[in-house]
């Protein structure tokens, strides 16, 4: 009987090694139960500039980290052409979004 094997491919590319930089913290699956500072803050903005606005920003910051985990320049650059920014903000073991010093990183290394 014969058995093949084959290697999975991982979504998450780690790449920050590449970078000199800390693992990142992985993405919170709640960002109410794991960030609650962050939730309570996002409620306050969301209060002064309008829900839409606040959703927007939290879309473009998990979007952003997709990218970034898959090391995708391309999806990168789709997030940032929307305009909506993005939040980052690390707690509780989580992390929303890319830290700007990840980003410059990323785009270091992909303009390399």
């Amino acid at each position: 009987m014969e058995s093949t094997t084959c290697d999975v491919q991982q979504a998450v590319q780690h790449t920050e090694a590449l970078d000199g930089l800390p693992k990142l913290l992985p993405s919170p699956t709640s960002i109410k139960a794991q960030m609650p500072l962050l939730a309570a803050q996002l409620q306050q903005l969301a209060a002064q500039m309008g829900r839409e606005f606040v959703d927007l920003q939290v879309r473009a910051s998990m979007d952003i980290r997709a990218a970034y985990d898959k090391d995708d320049r391309w999806a990168v650059s789709a997030v940032y052409r929307r305009g909506h920014g993005w939040i980052a903000s690390i707690e509780g073991g989580a992390c929303l979004g890319v830290p700007d010093e990840y980003m410059r990183a990323f785009v270091r290394r992909h303009r390399g």
